[in-house]
């Protein structure tokens, strides 16, 4: 997939948008459960 230049800004917008969206997804996790949780979903995902 290639964005035209034109989709620049909208991209940027959503991508702004990724942390609220964890933030509201995973809040009511201490830090050391979304360490885990990371940790875990790379395993599953084979991402290191």
């Amino acid at each position: 997939m290639t964005l035209t230049p034109e989709a620049g800004p909208a991209l940027e917008e959503a991508e702004s948008g990724v942390p609220r969206l964890l933030d509201r997804a995973f809040g009511a996790l201490a830090a050391a459960e979304r360490r885990t949780l990371t940790r875990l979903m790379g395993k599953i995902l084979d991402v290191d």
